[in-house]
């Protein structure tokens, strides 16, 4: 049994070291003096390489119960997208479980498997995890290929509401928060009509929304100072383990939305965030450089925060806050200063 279990080791640190982002999820039981080899990955070449070491070994001592992801539900489908303002990915099927990450309306997933109501997807930024599909809109080829092609806008408030008829006080067909994208129907100097994923219409105000392709070329450069002044729009927001979006927010999904909403994909934590850019000297910090910290004995990152200059940074840790790294400063924090591990720069 060993001998199996160090073959998947083995496969897995070469395929899949980060399980966050990639699935290589076997194991090895023992049934009725039969060994089983149960669960999936989404890796072909994996897939493959294991079983030939383990056939090419051990050709009749196991049953193959590994499944090869897509699985055949998700194979009925080029993807989905997010249908709801704030999507919520844990880490197993099931609402108890683990909070993982958040995703916005709009959102393009890949989906990989089905189990009793959820959906194993995997988002933009490569992260990995379940969600119930009351929250998303399954794609045929031919869903995706009209959702790249409609107009669509973004949202800009933190916080606001579609509504149900072109007028204020009207009944709400759902919430909606800075980030979000929604396909445009009409629009006009008193409401643009908009379209859900699952095709249901509501209306939103001109100035709560930006045409998604002149946002989109309104980020093309991004500068520190804008990402600044958009790591303010959040300051105060409360923390929240795996946000990801306006309405709580953890430390690393506080740089996420940051940077994204000016147009850079920054990957889900601290410990991937630590991996982009190029590193700096503390001496040659600049305004929007990412700091990193962390307080294990293997120095992984545990906590990021975005620089603002003369020493201060801006930061999601209970809420979203300010300190500084100076110690003579009134919002000193120490432990921070003793757990910082480096800097990386992200706008070139």
């Amino acid at each position: 049994m060993s001998l199996f279990t160090d073959i998947i080791s083995d496969i897995k640190n070469t395929y899949a070291p980060d399980s966050r982002t990639a699935l290589f999820d076997i194991n090895v039981y023992l049934e009725n003096s039969v060994l089983v080899l149960r669960g999936c990955t989404n890796l072909p070449e994996a897939y493959r390489e294991f079983f030939y070491r383990i056939h090419t070994g051990y050709p009749a001592l196991y049953f193959n119960e590994v499944e090869l992801l897509p699985d055949l539900p998700a194979q009925q489908y080029a993807g989905a997208l997010i249908n709801v303002s704030v999507a919520n990915l844990r880490t197993q099927p099931k609402h108890s479980a683990e909070l993982a990450s958040q995703a916005l309306q709009g959102t393009f997933v890949k989906v990989w498997q089905h189990e009793k109501g959820w959906w194993r997807v995997q988002t933009p930024d490569d992260y990995i995890a379940w969600v119930e599909e009351d929250s998303i809109t399954l794609l045929k080829d031919t869903d995706l290929e009209r959702w790249l092609e409609v107009p669509k806008v973004i949202v800009l408030p933190e916080y606001s509401w579609a509504l149900e008829l072109p007028q204020w006080g009207s009944n709400r067909v759902g919430d909606i928060v800075r980030g979000n994208v929604f396909e445009l129907i009409e629009q006009n100097a008193n409401y643009w009509r908009i379209a859900y994923p699952s095709g249901y219409q509501a209306y939103i105000l001109p100035q709560e929304a930006q045409l998604f392709q002149q946002w989109q070329n309104s980020v093309t450069k991004p500068i520190a100072a804008n990402i600044i002044a958009e790591a303010f729009r959040y300051k105060g927001l409360p923390y929240l383990w795996g946000g990801t979006s306006p309405k709580a927010i953890d430390c690393s999904g506080f740089t996420k939305i940051v940077f994204g909403m000016n147009g850079v994909k920054l990957m889900r934590d601290a410990s991937q965030q630590i991996m982009q850019g190029t590193e700096v000297k503390v001496n040659d910090l600049q305004p929007a450089d990412l700091l990193f910290f962390s307080d294990r004995p293997d120095k992984r990152a545990t906590h990021v925060a975005i620089y603002m200059g003369d020493w201060k940074y801006i930061h999601a840790a209970g809420r979203v806050k300010v300190n500084s790294l100076d110690e003579q400063a009134p919002d000193f924090d120490a432990f921070r200063l003793n757990t910082f591990i480096g800097a990386r720069r992200i706008l070139s």
